[in-house]
């Protein structure tokens, strides 16, 4: 019987050892954890830097325009995250794809008499835009090392369907 109890004494060590080797481990693992915070929105906001359609020509000649090609969400990122982490956290959706509207059912807005050589008539994809911070906390094991925020950040939803035309004077 002391045999018996040798050895569960000696598997009960051995396990204990085992944890406390465990825990050193865990100690020395350094990890990194990222929030995005929101911190505004704003909507119909027009998107000026994605181009939807465009239309130009001579002094005289009427432009008419309307929107095709796809519209994407932009997202800016900071500190490493990913721009599929902080559209997950901000749940924005996919790219939004326009096609062009028949003459008829444009918006008066979008079609213009260009007054001079060099002008034309654009198409700008109109939506949200959300403004957030992104926050990275570093730890070694349990405890925290450090932590650093962004600057304010900023996405770009488009909304289906929606764009808006502006002429600009050559």
């Amino acid at each position: 019987m002391r045999r018996g109890k040798g050895i569960a004494v000696v598997v009960g060590a051995a396990a204990l050892v085992l944890a406390a080797i465990g825990q050193v481990a865990y100690s020395n693992v350094e990890r990194e954890q990222y929030r995005v915070t929101s911190v505004g929105a704003a909507f119909d906001q027009v998107d000026n830097a994605q181009l939807l359609a465009s239309c130009s020509g001579s002094a005289g000649t009427t432009c008419t325009v309307g929107p095709e090609g796809t519209a994407e969400r932009t997202v800016q990122t900071a500190l490493g995250v990913s721009v599929e982490f902080v559209a997950e956290r901000l749940r924005l959706g996919g790219p939004v794809q326009f096609q062009a509207a028949p003459r008829a059912d444009l918006d008066a807005s979008c079609s213009w008499t260009l007054p001079t050589d060099g002008s034309l008539v654009k198409a700008h994809p109109v939506g949200r835009q959300i403004f957030y911070t992104i926050t990275r906390t570093t730890y070694r094991g349990s405890v925290q090392t450090g932590a650093e925020t962004s600057g304010t950040l900023m996405a770009f939803e488009p909304r289906d369907g929606a764009y808006t035309c502006f002429r600009v004077r050559g």
